[in-house]
């Protein structure tokens, strides 16, 4: 009798070797949804600040230089561009056109607040930065 306890303990009956539960697949379907939810959200302000990006940097290899243009131009011309493309999160405000020594320095800073659930909101901060002595280098902070 001992005998036959112990090969029951030893071996598990098929039926508790099925798989997942529906309780465990409940979880892993409630954590998917909650990661892809997420990501919907999140993810337009990466494709928006990358398509900034790619116009700064289109704009930093015109033919006809930036360093021709006047400041007035250039942020007309950033401003139109971000309103062709659907970009409405950043501000007039934090496009920042200056001249100093010769050379045009473009700056895009801003940050965005989005909203997840309850209280928890998520900030993301981007940092773009074209200079005219530098157009390689576009769109990052020449002292990162």
């Amino acid at each position: 009798m001992s005998l036959n306890i112990h090969k029951r303990a030893k071996y598990p009956s098929l039926k508790s070797q099925l798989g997942m539960g529906m309780s465990s697949w409940l979880v892993v379907i409630v954590i998917v949804g909650l990661v892809a939810s997420q990501a919907f959200k999140i993810v337009p302000s990466y494709i928006d600040n990358q398509t900034l990006r790619s116009k700064l940097q289109e704009l930093a290899i015109t033919p006809e230089g930036i360093e021709s243009k006047s400041v007035s131009e250039l942020r007309s011309n950033l401003s139109n561009t971000l309103r062709i493309n659907n970009i409405r999160d950043i501000p007039n405000d934090n496009i920042e056109v200056k001249r100093q020594d010769g050379r045009v320095i473009i700056n895009i800073n801003y940050e965005k607040r989005i909203p997840m659930f309850f209280n928890v909101d998520v900030l993301l901060t981007f940092n773009n930065q074209l200079d005219s002595k530098f157009p390689d280098k576009c769109c990052d902070p020449i002292g990162k």
